[in-house]
């Protein structure tokens, strides 16, 4: 999830997933540019 939103944890440990947000500020993304594995 490139653009996934979480809520704010310590690098490394489990987020709780609050969904994608394509249009989010801090994401510059689309999701045509995405490429899923």
């Amino acid at each position: 999830h490139v653009c996934a939103k979480y809520k704010g944890v310590s690098k490394g440990s489990e987020p709780s997933y609050l969904g994608d947000g394509w249009n989010d500020g801090n994401c510059k993304v689309s999701q045509s540019d995405v490429t899923y594995r």
